[in-house]
């Protein structure tokens, strides 16, 4: 039996000006370091999902 795997979330963030410092956040803060999707990329993505 084979099971299919899909996504069951898609985390968008609408912009890099956060310090990633938030108790809670999940993200780690070199990650981000500037990166930002352009509208065609963010698109893309949900499209995708």
């Amino acid at each position: 039996m084979v099971l299919e795997s899909h996504p069951e979330a898609l985390n968008i963030f609408l912009t890099k000006h956060c310090n990633l410092d938030c108790h809670y956040c999940f993200v780690k803060k070199d990650s981000c370091k500037d990166k930002e999707l352009d509208v065609e990329q963010l698109k893309k993505a949900v499209v995708f999902f």
